[in-house]
């Protein structure tokens, strides 16, 4: 079953008032174990368009990221493993 995006939960949140809405998405292994992917796009309330659900479907499975114009973004970052400063945690703890 194929999900549809919406743009409902932002829409939700400019109603409540929110100016800037910012989404998450992460992948990977965690930083202990692998490195870990985290990217992040950012709309401003303002610019939701009201007929962009159509747009969000077609662009589903592609570089969405191309379709964010003005002030806008995207980011991204990648974390590898670097377990040093956690070598002084005690085993209760970690």
């Amino acid at each position: 079953m194929m999900i549809t995006p919406t743009l409902d939960l932002e829409r939700s949140l400019a109603s409540q008032g929110y100016d800037l809405i910012v989404g998450f998405d992460e992948v990977g292994r965690g930083a202990l174990a692998g490195p870990v992917m985290v990217g992040c796009a950012a709309i401003w309330a303002r610019d939701l368009k009201p007929d962009a659900d159509g747009e969000l479907a077609q662009a589903a499975g592609s570089a969405a990221s191309s379709r964010v114009s003005g002030d806008n973004g995207t980011d991204a970052g990648v974390i590898t493993p670097n377990p040093a400063p956690y070598l002084s945690v005690p085993a209760g703890v970690a």
